[in-house]
């Protein structure tokens, strides 16, 4: 019998996925019963206070919220990454009246550059802060263009994760640091010059800004710390506080240095009581449109807790593993009816790593 044609069947050790689930139910039990009392009240003593939503007495008119998204593909030859940013206008937050994009692109740009990438770290390295460039770029060409009260970047104004550190120090990745260093710089004068008020919707927070402003003694996720704090339509802190560049969070001068000169603030709001709060960066916005801003977020709320704009976007630029396997897939498939009367090595780089 040919093995190759036949249907592996897999069989896992059931004790090990017994010790498995019973190891995971623990630590989610230990996780329930950690002791944030001293959190809380650290945080609801301290000299910033809880703010809440009031009535909406302000509606962006034309509003465009930026979006980025990426994924990767392992083959045979290397690493791909693809990245993408799109720009959703809304008008009077019922009817989204345009839609942008930037061309897709790709690290490497070159296939003699996939050997530069060994690791999935290093190319992932580069494709966050890629991305993060490509969604500044299209925030400053849409200002730039069109008439617009707000614009929500749907997520941080200052990516920690994409921008904190440097692995490669390759060509790539200093080439797409000083592509967002550029954009944000070039953003933060133009939504200056056109008082655009700029904010960033943080939906996936992984913040200590709490822990190393000194506001709560444990050094525990904002956002967790805060669900045990705030009800629906709270905020903390108020007023936004402003982010303070720090070494010991960005390890990169040149990304200090635009912290320096962005000034952003934040704070964390909730919207809904099944969600934990959300992060609200901001750039180029007083006290008094600040609370504006977040009651608006608040009014415009979905049933999962995000605000109907930066949804829309979200649903635009979703670049899942799945939809890029099976945009791969049916490139691969061209390809290789396009490469059928060569040889059959030359479609080997480009299938998928063993295992993928």
């Amino acid at each position: 019998m040919d093995m190759s044609e036949t249907e592996e069947i897999v069989h896992p050790f059931p004790k090990l996925v017994h010790d498995i689930r019973g190891r995971l139910i623990k630590f989610f039990e230990d996780l329930a019963q950690m002791d944030y009392d001293k959190v809380v009240k650290r945080v609801t003593s301290s000299i910033f206070g809880v703010g809440c939503v009031g009535a909406v007495d302000w509606i962006p008119s034309r509003l465009a919220v930026v979006d980025g998204g990426s994924n990767i593909i392992s083959m045979n030859a290397g690493f791909l990454g693809i990245c993408c940013a799109v720009a959703v206008l809304i008008r009077d937050c019922r009817e989204v009246y345009l839609k942008e994009h930037c061309p897709p692109e790709t690290v490497p740009e070159e296939p003699a550059d996939l050997v530069n990438f060994e690791t999935l770290e290093q190319v992932s390295s580069v494709v966050d802060k890629l991305r993060e460039a490509m969604v500044f770029e299209l925030a400053l060409k849409v200002i730039k263009e069109h008439p617009v009260d707000l614009l929500i970047i749907d997520g941080p104004l200052l990516p920690y994760g994409a921008l904190a550190k440097i692995v490669t120090g390759g060509e790539y990745e200093r080439n797409a640091l000083q592509r967002y260093r550029e954009a944000v710089l070039k953003l933060l004068e133009e939504a200056r010059s056109r008082r655009v008020p700029v904010i960033g919707f943080v939906k996936r927070p992984r913040s200590t800004l709490l822990f190393h402003m000194g506001l709560i003694d444990d050094k525990v996720y904002d956002h967790i710390a805060l669900s045990h704090v705030l009800k629906e339509g709270q905020y903390y802190p108020y007023p936004p506080e402003k982010i303070e560049p720090s070494p010991a969070l960005i390890h990169v001068p040149e990304i200090l240095e635009v912290v320096e000169k962005m000034k952003p603030s934040f704070t964390f709001l909730r919207l809904t009581e099944g969600t934990a709060p959300f992060r609200i960066d901001f750039l180029n916005v007083d006290q008094s449109l600040a609370g504006k801003i977040l009651s608006f977020l608040y009014r415009t709320r979905t049933r999962d807790g995000v605000p109907y704009p930066v949804m829309k976007a979200d649903e635009e630029t979703k670049v899942s593993r799945k939809l890029i396997m099976e945009l791969y897939d049916d490139a691969l498939h061209h390809y290789i009816v396009k490469m059928i009367r060569r040889r059959v090595t030359d479609i080997t780089s480009a299938l998928p790593l063993y295992g993928e």
